[in-house]
């Protein structure tokens, strides 16, 4: 990964896209990864002054803490603690990358090293510019300049592609893709982590 936090996004999304099923399906042991935690901290707290773990007590209404039913102090803690904190990250995953990642990763073969010759492609991109129609100059010219902006790299060495999104904008020229040049302009912009508006392009 580069230094910069607004550079090489698209890598970050391609790792997320191939970590993410692991990490969904991952909830799917949730049993047996508690268990081994559960026990983990038991003979944690032996070996301090606590001898046991007791269940809290539940009440017909509680509205000062969690009431969840539960038959053990394992149960217990890994309805009201362990798997809402699974719950909550993979919301924020979803969140953080699942609602743009169709936009980025579509927007992401516009560079040079990712780019494609096959039809979907071509398709998606129209998508994605016309989700951008307002933004981008002329979407009217924007098959063609696709088109030409493909046959450009074709013969290029694959060491000598760009990778990334500011190194293709330091290379385009603007005056033959100006359609092109606005997408990798946002794309270069997109941040990867949630920001206040504030601070988003202040770091």
């Amino acid at each position: 990964m580069c230094e910069t936090r607004w550079i090489e996004r698209h890598e970050s999304i391609t790792r997320f896209k191939e970590l993410y099923l692991s990490i969904y399906h991952g909830e799917g042991v949730t049993q047996m990864s508690f268990k081994n935690i559960f026990s983990d901290y038991e003979k944690a707290m032996l070996e301090g002054d606590i001898k046991s773990i007791i269940l809290s007590k539940t009440a017909g209404r509680q509205t000062c803490r969690d009431n969840t039913p539960a038959d053990s102090p394992e149960q217990y803690y890994k309805r009201t603690i362990f798997l809402p904190l699974l719950d909550h990250f993979i919301l924020q995953l979803e969140d953080r990358f699942s609602k743009h990642h169709r936009v980025m990763s579509t927007l992401q073969s516009l560079i040079p090293k990712y780019m494609t010759q096959n039809t979907t492609y071509l398709n998606k991109l129209k998508e994605c510019a016309l989700f951008y129609k307002p933004l981008i100059p002329n979407f009217d010219t924007f098959d063609t300049e696709i088109k030409i902006w493909q046959t450009q790299w074709q013969n290029v060495s694959d060491d000598d592609l760009p990778k990334c999104s500011l190194t293709t904008l330091s290379q385009i020229n603007s005056d033959f893709y100006p359609n092109i040049k606005c997408l990798l302009t946002i794309l270069a912009t997109l941040p990867i982590c949630k920001l206040p508006r504030k601070l988003d392009f202040i770091l």
